[in-house]
């Protein structure tokens, strides 16, 4: 995840949540939920501004996973996931199948 600052987010710092005494999530990373989902409407938009290549290569500088979801309407969509390796993905995806996914290909 990438900071307002444009700068690379580590891990930990994407778990910074604070919650209201109502138990209602009020901040994320120090950033409203309005400037949070900003920020990641951007991020994306920036993301898919690249070709297919660059995403899966861009994705690969931080996360332990990438992969494409490949939908049945013919649309794809290149993700990846922070914690969890290919092999703890296939498992996930496995126990849990996509919905509208035609097929999930990994990226080495």
């Amino acid at each position: 995840m990438i900071n307002p600052k444009g700068e690379q987010m580590k891990i930990a710092d994407t778990a910074k949540m604070v919650f209201g005494p109502d138990g209602v999530l009020t901040t994320i990373n120090g950033m409203s939920l309005e400037e949070f989902d900003r920020h990641q409407k951007e991020a994306l938009a920036f993301q898919e501004a690249m070709s297919y290549e660059d995403q899966i290569a861009y994705l690969k500088t931080y996360k332990k996973s990438v992969f494409t979801y490949w939908m049945e309407d013919g649309t794809w969509k290149v993700a990846g996931d922070s914690q969890s390796d290919r092999a703890e993905m296939e498992v996930f995806f496995a126990e849990y199948p996509q919905v509208g996914v035609k097929r999930i290909e990994f990226h080495d």
